[in-house]
């Protein structure tokens, strides 16, 4: 039975017959950013509904119809922190985030392997993709991403620095909303560098994303229905 548990920090994670303590059982500490207290607010559970209800009203958005379709397949837990997060880039720092399409939302199982066989076929020139059974993206809990400026510019994985898009503002704002950024995976050249994702690996452990993975398929249903 999967539950939805509050966090002493006030964000909310899914758990899967799993104590609040047991969230980051298992998560890699040492591949997460922390969120600098003296830098970055955290924003609590309520604030990021209302902010993914004004992304909702925001119909001006550049790239609103591609990301509500991206959107839309994502887990509804999830999706809710996507929508704050583009909401907040753009009201904060003028950037608008277009997520890319059509496999930077949920993945299944092949295309997730699609990904893994074009890296080694030297087909893509970002970090190798995680195997199957190892991406956040399989339980819809990850996004890829672009930030585009007012002239049209954007932030790329391979074309700026990790300070860049620290500059930028945009990381930030992720963190602010419990968001794990890609960038502090491992450090530019090395393969786990990866600054175009977040995902909710500050949320759900990653125990709990392979149990959710496990839970899906004795079910027979895709893990963005585990709610």
């Amino acid at each position: 039975r999967t539950t939805v548990v509050k966090r002493e920090s006030g964000a909310w994670g899914i758990s899967v017959e799993a104590p609040v303590q047991d969230l980051f059982k298992n998560s890699q500490p040492d591949l997460m950013g922390e969120l600098p207290s003296t830098q970055v607010i955290a924003y609590t559970p309520k604030q990021i509904e209302m902010l993914a209800k004004a992304y909702d009203n925001d119909t001006a958005h550049r790239f609103k119809s591609n990301n509500d379709s991206l959107i839309s397949g994502l887990h509804p837990e999830f999706a809710t922190y996507v929508k704050a997060f583009i909401f907040k880039a753009k009201l904060d720092k003028n950037l608008y985030i277009n997520i890319n399409g059509p496999r930077g939302g949920f993945r299944s199982p092949i295309q997730q392997q699609q990904l893994l066989d074009e890296w080694y076929a030297g087909e893509r020139l970002a970090k190798k993709p995680a195997s199957v059974g190892g991406s956040y993206h399989q339980t819809g809990m990850a996004i890829d991403f672009n930030p585009y400026f007012e002239n049209g510019g954007n932030l790329h994985s391979t074309n700026n620095s990790k300070q860049e898009w620290i500059n930028s503002g945009i990381v930030a704002i992720a963190k602010s909303l419990s968001l794990r950024w890609g960038g502090d995976f491992a450090s530019p050249g090395n393969p786990g560098y990866d600054p175009v994702h977040v995902d909710f690996g500050r949320i759900v452990s990653k125990q709990t994303f392979r149990r959710m993975l496990a839970l899906s398929r004795s079910r027979n249903i895709e893990p963005t229905q585990i709610t």
